[in-house]
């Protein structure tokens, strides 16, 4: 499973069982997996957050978020949970989307980031730590440098060529590679009609225990595990390049095309539904 993982990577994901042991989990959770990343990469920890002090302080959120229990020994296994898979699925999904054979800690991040809903991404947003960040930090690590060809800066590279073959496409600062340009064209195809749409705050249900953040969609909720905050959610994404729609500096300018259930940013739709 893990053979594309680099050293540290690999270490981080071990670090992340210790975590969850001293914290006395049953089970390896994504702020486990974030506080092995920091222990592992320092550099790595201080480039994004600026400073050690920074870094103390994710570690200082998670921990008054979680509740202690007894310290598990270290020769018991501990399974990941539900969402620490999903995190390690995005991880790898994000290599591949970049076309990076090794799959490195700031991948490990944007596993983490695209689990919007866990604790651990709340963390890294309320820390100022972005997808779009961590995309270009990859590929500054992996210094795999576009052709010539590919070098257009704009935004799209290669797509429609020919008979609406896609090659490359260049979003967020990042080159993405052909298979995943394939697989965002999938998403996008078969939709009835996108609309253009101002992305604006939603309410959102955020778990007492641990502070994961969800969409409320109007659904009864449980007060006792659950508080309600209005407008609370503000983190509807592009299905594709995942670049957030809302702007907290330009709210009347957080436009996005939506058919109701995804949304696309502007670069996107123009990318993949443009001209079809």
């Amino acid at each position: 499973m893990f053979e594309r993982y680099t050293e540290k990577a690999r270490r981080a994901i071990f670090f992340a069982r210790y975590e969850a042991s001293q914290y006395g989990r049953p089970q390896i959770e994504p702020e486990h997996l974030l506080l092995g990343v920091l222990r592992e990469h320092h550099e790595l920890g201080r480039r994004l957050l600026t400073s050690a002090e920074a870094v103390a302080a994710v570690r200082a959120e998670i921990a008054k978020r979680s509740v202690p229990g007894e310290k598990v020994p270290t020769s018991v296994d501990l399974p990941l949970s539900e969402d620490c898979k999903r995190v390690l699925n995005y991880t790898v999904e994000e290599a591949d989307r970049l076309s990076h054979q090794q799959i490195g800690c700031a991948h490990l991040l944007m596993g983490l980031l695209r689990e919007e809903q866990c604790f651990a991404a709340e963390v890294l947003r309320r820390f100022g730590i972005t997808l779009d960040q961590l995309r270009q930090e990859a590929e500054r690590i992996a210094a795999v440098p576009p052709s010539q060809d590919m070098a257009d800066t704009s935004g799209v590279s290669g797509l429609r060529a020919g008979k609406g073959i896609t090659e490359t496409y260049r979003a967020q600062g990042a080159l993405w590679g052909a298979g995943y340009v394939r697989k965002s064209q999938a998403i996008t195809t078969g939709t009835f009609h996108w609309e253009r749409r101002l992305s604006r705050p939603r309410d959102a249900l955020v778990k007492r225990t641990g502070g994961a953040l969800m969409l409320h969609r109007g659904d009864t909720y449980d007060a006792q595990e659950f508080d309600l905050v209005k407008e609370g959610w503000k983190h509807d994404h592009c299905v594709v390049c995942w670049k957030m729609l809302y702007n907290d500096d330009r709210p009347d300018e957080s436009f996005g095309y939506t058919n109701g259930e995804h949304w696309l940013c502007q670069q996107c739709y123009e990318a993949f539904l443009v001209g079809k």
